[in-house]
């Protein structure tokens, strides 16, 4: 592209190599925890919080997928569920 600026090499500090890992570490335990009410060997159920809602995906060998948004109060069962989602 014409407009486009040349690139320049550059260089990080050790802190931010540090806060890096932080902020990396503290998403995974935030924002991919295992299901716990799908609890599986292979830990292939995750769930997000948004606000009031769960977000339940699973984790496949070749993709992920998504499988439902339910509410924090829904029952357990409805939760439990999820597993006989097929995409």
């Amino acid at each position: 592209m014409e407009n486009e600026l040349p690139r320049k090499p550059y260089v990080v500090s050790e802190e931010f190599n540090e806060s890096r890992e932080s902020i990396y570490e503290y998403t995974l335990d935030t924002f991919y925890p295992e299901c716990r009410h799908l609890a599986t060997k292979s830990r292939m159920y995750r769930n997000i919080i948004l606000d009031a809602h769960l977000i339940i995906y699973r984790i496949t060998d070749v993709r992920i997928e998504v499988l439902d948004i339910i509410h924090s109060a829904s029952s357990i069962g409805k939760i439990r569920n999820t597993r006989k989602i097929r995409l």
